[in-house]
């Protein structure tokens, strides 16, 4: 076969920073027992020898090919990917990660099933050595009681039972459905995937659920999520760019489920305030609180609205005693 013309998935990986563990990936990629794949390398200018990993690969299999960019971030690399990528289904891995042997192949066999826009499958975490004894082993969301829903169902049904999941890697993707949706990924920012995903799932028409545990996510200290020193920049991004972005995005939903995605972003900034006072104390004047009290509207918000805007330091310390109190089930 044209290895790429004849690919029906197309596997989409940004390389940097990771030649520890890049053959780990691509030695999953390369055993999938579904034959039918294009692995797309974009290597965002790795500045060790991942460039010349990528090649040895790419002459070691027609289906892998490789494209070498400046550094631009994780956001341009995907979407250098999307850009290039010619399978029916796209599925996102980071060069850090694993999948099991199968994954497409599952994948696949349901989207095809369904004529699903995104199949929404199931993880598990190691940690960087590839200790399993750190594993969670089925971390899947709320199970949808309908085989098939729409993209905003899904939204909805997993924010009301708290089981929302932004990444993008643990989903397999209609290629269609991102182009003709111009669904790229908003470059130059940390934390991408919490604004492209409501994007994503606020106009696909048709999402089914696999439950079996197909992706491997490695937590490594040094990774984009772990990193201290990108912390504020990450937050800042956040506050600035992201949670406004998606409040945007949710302009043309239901009432109902903007609440839900407002309230889940402010429950996801208010953890990085309280892991971050000192940031965020020293920074008050950028919390844009104005814009957390227009879009939220829960009579359970206004509480927590009125003390962010009148003492952040008083808020930090009830968040804090509201968190223990969960923790011990009081």
């Amino acid at each position: 076969m044209n290895d790429r013309i004849d690919a029906v998935v197309s596997i989409i990986v940004p390389v940097y920073k990771v030649e520890q563990y890049l053959s780990f990936c691509m030695d999953s990629l390369l055993q999938q027992t579904y034959p039918y794949l294009e692995i797309i390398l974009i290597d965002d200018g790795s500045p060790d020898r991942c460039p010349e990993i990528c090649e040895d690969y790419a002459k070691k299999d027609q289906r892998v090919q490789v494209i070498h960019q400046k550094n631009d971030g994780l956001s341009a690399a995907r979407n250098t990917g999307i850009r290039a990528a010619m399978g029916k289904y796209i599925l996102f891995v980071d060069s850090d990660d694993m999948i099991s042997q199968d994954a497409c192949e599952v994948l696949v066999k349901k989207a095809e099933e369904y004529s699903a826009d995104i199949v929404v499958g199931n993880y598990c975490w190691f940690d960087e050595t590839g200790n399993r004894s750190y594993a969670r082993a089925n971390v899947y969301g709320y199970k949808m009681p309908e085989i098939v829903v729409d993209g905003q169902q899904f939204l909805l049904a997993q924010l009301q039972h708290v089981q929302y999941e932004s990444m993008v890697w643990s989903k397999l993707y209609r290629r269609d459905c991102l182009l003709c949706n111009a669904l790229y990924f908003l470059e130059g920012i940390l934390q991408e995937d919490e604004e492209w995903t409501p994007r994503v799932f606020c106009v696909a028409e048709r999402v089914v659920q696999e439950e079996k545990v197909f992706y491997q996510y490695r937590i490594r200290r040094q990774s984009i999520m772990t990193n201290s020193a990108l912390a504020v920049k990450r937050q800042k991004d956040f506050i600035d760019i992201i949670a406004p972005s998606v409040e945007q995005t949710l302009q043309a939903v239901t009432p109902i489920l903007r609440e839900h995605m407002m309230q889940r972003l402010f429950y996801e900034f208010v953890v990085d305030l309280s892991q971050f006072p000192e940031y965020f104390l020293q920074h008050k004047n950028e919390l844009n609180q104005g814009f957390w009290a227009r879009c939220l509207s829960a009579p359970k918000m206004h509480f927590w609205i009125v003390l962010l805007r009148v003492n952040l330091r008083l808020f930090i310390y009830v968040w804090r005693i509201r968190a223990w109190l969960k923790y011990m089930g009081i």
